[in-house]
C-alpha cells in the first residue's frame, strides 16, 4: 500500500504503509498497491463468500495488509475484472477501487489470507477502475492511467504518487479561492488577499517541482524499458536543443518536441519561482473585488507575475489593470497537464512493446476538489465569479 491509505473512518487510521508484495504460484512476483484510497462505506457491508465487514474489521484488515506479505494464485488474482494477465515482470497490480458493470456499484479489492474479498466502496479520494468516467469533475489523465496500465514498477510509481499528490494540491489551491472569496463578500475584510498571495507563490512551486518529477519517472521509465540513461531534471533536458537530445539519448523524435514545446512555459515557471524563493519579489500586491482577486497587469513597474503570461483579454480586464488570480490558476495548472498528456502519449508510443495490465478498463482519479481542474475551461473564459 502506498500512503495514506483512508477511509471515513475514527482518526486512528494508519497512515503509512508499505507497498506489498505477494507471491503467486507462478515464478513471478505480483505488487499490490492501493494508490492514496479514501472510501465511503457503511458501517456494516456484506461482502462475497457470505461474510460481513465492519469498520472495525476492516481497520484491522488494513492494518494487517501493510504488515503482513500474503500468497495468492494467479487464478485467484484473475478474478480481478481489471486484470487480463497477472504481470511477470516485476510491475504493480492496483487494489484499487473499480466499478462493477454488472451491479453498477463500486467495490474495493483486499486480501484475506490467500483470498480476494470485494467490499461495496464508493471511493471519495481515490484513483478507480472502470470502462468509463462516472462523473464529470473525475479526472482521465494519460500520465496516471499509462503508467498504471504500462509502467507500473515500484520506482516509478512513487513518484507517480507524488506528481498525483500536486495536482490534488492545484484543486485545493482552487478550492480554497473560492473559500476566501466567500469569506470575503460577508467580511470585507481586505486582508484575506495575504492568504491569496501565500497560495500563488506555493502554486509557482508546486507546479516547478512537478515538472522535476515527470522528468524522473520519464527517466526511470526510460531505463527500464530502454536500458538508457537520461538526464533525472527537467532543466538539463530542455537546455539542449533537439539536435543534441537525439545524438546523445537517442530520443525519438515526439519526445524531442514535448520538450521543446515546454520549455517557455517551464522557464517562466522557474524564474518566477526561483525569484520568490531567492529575490523575494512582490507577491503582496492582490486585489480584492466582489467577483474575485485580481493582480495589477498594467502597473508600473510591471507586475513580476502577470508580465509573463497574456492571458487576459481587454474584455476580461477591469479598471486599473486588474486581471483574475483564478485565470492564472487555471491556466498554470492546465498547462502543465496538457504538457503530461504529450508526454505520456509520446512514452507509450516509443515503448509500445510492454503489455498492458488493463486493457479494458482505464484508470480515473477521483477527489474532492477536482472539479475545478475539471471546470478549467469555463474558468478560463470567464474569469470572475458572480
Amino acid at each position: 500500500m502506498s500512503r495514506s491509505a483512508h477511509s471515513h473512518v475514527p482518526d486512528d487510521t494508519p497512515n503509512e504503509a508499505d507497498i506489498l508484495k505477494t507471491n503467486v504460484t507462478s515464478t513471478s512476483t505480483i505488487h499490490f498497491n492501493n494508490l492514496n484510497i479514501r472510501i465511503r462505506s457503511n458501517k456494516t457491508e456484506p461482502i462475497d463468500q457470505g461474510r460481513v465487514i465492519t469498520e472495525v474489521a476492516f481497520l484491522e484488515i488494513v492494518e494487517k495488509l501493510m504488515t503482513l506479505p500474503q500468497t495468492l494464485s494467479t487464478k485467484e488474482l484473475m478474478r480481478l475484472p481489471y486484470i487480463a494477465d497477472s504481470p511477470a515482470d516485476g510491475r504493480t497490480v492496483f487494489l484499487s477501487p473499480f466499478f462493477d458493470e454488472k451491479q453498477r456499484k463500486f467495490r474495493l479489492p483486499i486480501i484475506l489470507e490467500d483470498k480476494i474479498v470485494f467490499v461495496k466502496a464508493e471511493p471519495v479520494q481515490a484513483c478507480y477502475y472502470a470502462i468509463n468516467k462516472l462523473d464529470h469533475s473525475d479526472l482521465f489523465l494519460k500520465l496516471i492511467d499509462y503508467t498504471a496500465r504500462y509502467f507500473s514498477f515500484d520506482s516509478v510509481l512513487r513518484t507517480l504518487f507524488g506528481i498525483i499528490r500536486d495536482i490534488s494540491n492545484c484543486s485545493v489551491i482552487v478550492e480554497r479561492y473560492f473559500l476566501y472569496l466567500d469569506i470575503f463578500r460577508k467580511k470585507k475584510d481586505v486582508l484575506i488577499a495575504n492568504f491569496v498571495s501565500v497560495d500563488l507563490e506555493f502554486l509557482f512551486g508546486n507546479i516547478r517541482s512537478s515538472y522535476d518529477s515527470l522528468q524522473y519517472l520519464i527517466s526511470t521509465i526510460w531505463q527500464i524499458e530502454k536500458k538508457k540513461q537520461i538526464r533525472s531534471k527537467f532543466s538539463d533536458m530542455i537546455k539542449h536543443d533537439g539536435d543534441y537530445l537525439a545524438r546523445k539519448y537517442d530520443l525519438p523524435t515526439s519526445l524531442i518536441d514535448c520538450y521543446q514545446k515546454s520549455k517557455d512555459f517551464f522557464d517562466k515557471i522557474k524564474k518566477i519561482r526561483d525569484d520568490i524563493h531567492h529575490l523575494s519579489i512582490n507577491t503582496d500586491s492582490v486585489f480584492c473585488l466582489k467577483d474575485g482577486f485580481a493582480l495589477q497587469k498594467d502597473s508600473s513597474p510591471k507586475d513580476p507575475i502577470t508580465k509573463n503570461f497574456d492571458i487576459w483579454s481587454p474584455e476580461k480586464t477591469k479598471k486599473n489593470g486588474l486581471v483574475s488570480v483564478l485565470a492564472l490558476y487555471t491556466y498554470l495548472t492546465k498547462s502543465f497537464l496538457n504538457d503530461t498528456e504529450s508526454f505520456s502519449e509520446s512514452i507509450k508510443e516509443s515503448i509500445s512493446k510492454t503489455p498492458m495490465i488493463s486493457p479494458n478498463y482505464k484508470l480515473f482519479l477521483r477527489g474532492p476538489y477536482l472539479k475545478h481542474l475539471a471546470d478549467s475551461d469555463r474558468y478560463l473564459k470567464e474569469h470572475w465569479i458572480n
